[in-house]
């Protein structure tokens, strides 16, 4: 779920700290859920879900067998297509 959770806010254009102030948590907290390291209750989910704006379905189901990118990508390396691309795999997820 981290690495959807990561692809969304990255297609919203939201970095983690702007993320956390809209979810009222600390960045460390939305790179914990992005690394899997902390889990994320129903609340928090729903409401990621909305501020996102992606719906809740998209974090709750398992990703294609297919992965449509080579490599993971770190923050700095986002570029506009990146973000499109998150944004179609998003739109066709749903």
């Amino acid at each position: 779920m981290g690495d959807r959770v990561r692809e969304c806010r990255l297609a919203a254009e939201m970095s983690q700290e702007q993320l956390a102030s809209a979810m009222n948590l600390d960045r460390t907290m939305i790179a914990k859920i992005e690394t899997g390291v902390r889990r994320i209750d129903a609340l928090e989910l729903a409401k990621l879900s909305a501020i996102l704006k992606v719906p809740l379905s998209y974090f709750l189901s398992p990703p294609p067998v297919v992965v449509s990118r080579r490599t993971e990508l770190a923050d700095n390396t986002v570029t506009d297509a990146t973000r499109q691309s998150y944004r179609l795999e998003i739109a066709l997820s749903t």
